[in-house]
């Protein structure tokens, strides 16, 4: 399986989802479309999220970890699961009625299969480039698949959300040189202690739960309503929001839960900003990193 995910391919596979992890039951097929930095795999679930017991119907980009996959899908033991793997197989042609015989429609180049490498919305170099000479190079390597998962998941997948959405990414990281709040504390960081908006309750929570990912998620609250999204508990491990895949899949979270997509769609970047910063701090600098992602994404 991990092979195949390596060349770009996915996997469909059988699953036990009903009972506990060591007496699973049920059954139906998921697709097994990436894995992320710590491991884990990137599912497609036409059921939903299984750990939430598919309280929640969106599967699309679910997380699911190698001690559930093993439970689930090999709970005989190894190579006891069922799975179609396409890895080292040679990818069929899809033909239609208008299609000639060499697989090529009237005027066009070759029909690709369906099961060829999953596309790239964007990629390192172009992220490099929108990001300038002060860009962590590194790390936008390092987060470049999580970064092409997320636009999928959200649905920010024409170029002009993707340049909106990467504006906003580089200015709020520097460029992704962070994925944490820079800590004095200052006098507004101080701020951050009691505060009843960011449902900051406890001692300590202000620093604790200060802005992290590349959107800079901060406050209690916040941290707890991700935690609900993605099923992992961020609360207690708030350092997770600082490593891929979350410290990006949190920014497309919280682009997605403010609804960003629809001013973006209007090429509207104070409205844009404002429903990332709540004002228009910085705007100046998310203006030239939008010119620079439209440039590179020919938008």
């Amino acid at each position: 399986m991990d092979k195949s995910l390596l060349s770009g391919l996915p996997i469909v596979i059988g699953i036990l989802h009903r009972g506990p992890l060591d007496a699973p039951t049920g059954g139906h097929m998921i697709v097994v479309t990436g894995r992320t930095a710590n491991g884990d795999y990137v599912i497609n679930d036409p059921f939903g999220n299984l750990l939430d017991d598919y309280s929640s119907a969106n599967g699309g980009g679910v997380i699911y970890s190698r001690n559930v996959l093993t439970h689930r899908w090999t709970p005989g033991g190894s190579n006891s699961g069922w799975g179609r793997l396409f890895y080292g197989n040679p990818s069929p042609v899809v033909r239609s009625p208008q299609t000639s015989a060499n697989g090529s429609a009237p005027g066009r180049g070759p029909i690709p299969s369906i099961l060829t490498k999953l596309a790239q919305r964007v990629t390192a170099d172009q992220l490099i480039k929108i990001a300038g000479p002060d860009g962590a190079d590194d790390r936008i390597r390092d987060f470049a698949s999580a970064l092409n998962q997320t636009l999928e998941k959200y649905q920010i997948t024409t170029p002009l959300r993707i340049a909106h959405f990467l504006a906003q990414v580089m200015h709020e990281s520097g460029a992704f040189q962070y994925v944490r709040e820079l800590w004095g504390p200052t006098d507004w960081q101080v701020g951050y202690e009691g505060r009843a908006d960011l449902g900051n309750t406890q001692p300590g929570d202000g620093k604790r739960f200060m802005g992290r990912g590349l959107i800079q998620l901060t406050g209690r609250a916040n941290y707890a309503e991700f935690s609900k999204a993605m099923n992992v508990d961020f609360v207690s491990q708030p350092e997770l929001l600082e490593k891929a895949p979350y410290a990006v899949l949190v920014a497309g979270w919280y682009w997605n839960s403010r609804k960003i997509n629809d001013p973006a769609d209007r090429d509207d970047l104070e409205e844009v900003t404002r429903r990332i910063n709540g004002g228009t701090v910085g705007i100046d600098d998310r203006a030239a990193y939008l010119k620079k992602a439209k440039l590179v994404l020919n938008c």
